[in-house]
C-alpha cells in the first residue's frame, strides 16, 4: 500500500493554480428563473446546470451558496452518515484500482456534488491513466477557495467558514498540516473546531474553523428525537 496524500497534495496545489490561470474559455452560469435565493434550490440547479452543460473552463457558481444548500439538503441527516463509500473510495485508491476510484467517486458525487474528496480523488485517478477531468479538477478548485478565502483560520475572528466536519479535514489535508488535538469552543454565541496541528517540518499550527450552522443543525436534531 503506498501513501498518496503528498502526491495528491501536489495535484490538488496544481490544479488550485490552473484554476486562476487557464484561459477564457465558456463560462457555466445557473438557470434558475424562480426562488433562486433558496439554497436548496440552488444546489440542485447547480448540480443539474453542471452536468448537462459544462464543456470545460471556469465553472461561474457562488461556490460557498452552493456549499450551503447542499448542506441545507441534508439536515435532517446529519446524525445517519453513511461511510461505506468513504472507505470503499479509499480502499480503490490504496490498491491503485484507478477505475474503481472513479467509479466510487461517481457514487458519491450523486449523492453530494460538493465532496471536495471525491472530486480530487476522481481527477487524481483520471490523472494516473493519462486522462483529464478538467470538471472535478475545478470543482475541487472552487469548493476548497471558497473555503480558504473565507478567513486565514488563526483566530476566532479570521477563522475558517466550514458547514461540515469533512470540510474541515480536505482543509487541513489541503494545507498538508496533521492533527494532534481537536476541540469544540464557543466564542461570542458562534461555535468553533479548534486544531493544533503540526506540518511536515514538525512546524506547530493553530487552526480554526467556525462550526455555527453545523453546530446549530445537529443540536437541534437532537432536540427533536429527545422529544419523540
Amino acid at each position: 500500500m503506498k501513501n498518496y496524500s503528498y502526491k495528491i497534495l501536489l495535484f490538488v496545489c496544481f490544479t488550485l493554480l490552473l484554476s486562476g490561470c487557464v484561459s477564457k474559455k465558456e463560462k457555466i452560469t445557473v438557470n434558475s428563473t424562480q426562488n433562486t435565493d433558496q439554497a436548496e434550490k440552488y444546489y440542485y440547479d447547480c448540480v443539474k446546470d453542471i452536468k448537462n452543460n459544462y464543456k470545460g473552463g471556469p465553472i461561474d457558481i457562488d461556490f460557498t451558496k452552493f456549499r450551503h444548500g447542499y448542506f441545507q439538503t441534508l439536515q435532517k441527516d446529519l446524525l445517519n452518515k453513511d461511510n461505506f463509500l468513504e472507505k470503499k473510495l479509499g480502499d480503490a485508491l490504496s490498491n491503485e484500482d484507478w477505475e474503481a476510484v472513479i467509479k466510487t467517486a461517481d457514487k458519491i458525487l450523486d449523492q453530494n456534488f460538493t465532496r471536495i474528496r471525491a472530486h480530487t480523488l476522481k481527477s487524481y485517478a483520471y490523472h494516473m491513466l493519462g486522462k483529464e477531468s478538467e470538471l472535478n479538477s475545478r470543482m475541487a478548485s472552487g469548493l476548497i477557495r471558497s473555503i480558504l478565502s473565507s478567513g486565514d483560520g488563526k483566530t476566532f475572528e479570521t477563522a475558517f467558514h466550514v458547514f461540515r466536519v469533512e470540510e474541515e479535514y480536505d482543509i487541513l489535508k489541503t494545507l498538508q498540516l496533521f492533527p494532534s488535538k481537536q476541540a469544540l469552543t464557543e466564542n461570542n454565541g458562534d461555535m468553533f473546531d479548534y486544531f493544533e496541528c503540526e506540518n511536515s517540518n514538525g512546524q506547530e499550527f493553530k487552526i480554526y474553523f467556525k462550526i455555527t450552522e453545523h453546530f446549530k443543525a445537529l443540536q437541534s436534531i437532537v432536540e427533536n428525537n429527545s422529544r419523540k
